[in-house]
């Protein structure tokens, strides 16, 4: 039978004789880990939440300057519209067009859209 052990300050999973590394399970802010001086450092969740924040909207494929995203250095996101635009002819236009399939599939007209636009401010 193998033994598992546990060390509360590693990373490392013992079974047996094997040495498995194991996920990190979410703690609390006020958690630290041991380095292997043991001193122990702090966890940044400011930028495991910028992290998160920039793979989600790399994973949705949507600027983010649509999704309200605040730009974290002084040059800013550029223009919203012409963002819109880009993203609207890249992205927006292949999924309709692949929606639009279904028609043919069925024989009739069930899908359709109205044709993107920027609605004018004022």
């Amino acid at each position: 039978m193998h033994q598992v052990g546990v060390n509360p300050h590693s990373d490392v999973l013992r079974i047996g004789n094997s040495r498995v590394q194991r996920a990190l399970i979410p703690a609390p802010v006020t958690w630290k880990r041991s380095t292997y001086d043991g001193k122990p450092y702090p966890v940044d969740f400011g930028a495991i939440k910028n992290i998160s924040r920039d793979d989600q909207l790399a994973m949705l494929r949507i600027p983010p300057q649509l999704m309200g995203v605040v730009p974290q250095n002084a040059g800013g996101v550029g223009s919203i519209r012409d963002a819109s635009q880009v993203w609207a002819v890249n992205e927006l236009e292949p999924e309709q067009a692949r929606l639009l399939q279904i028609n043919d599939w069925l024989g009739e007209e069930v899908v359709q859209f109205k044709p993107y636009e920027i609605l004018a401010v004022g």
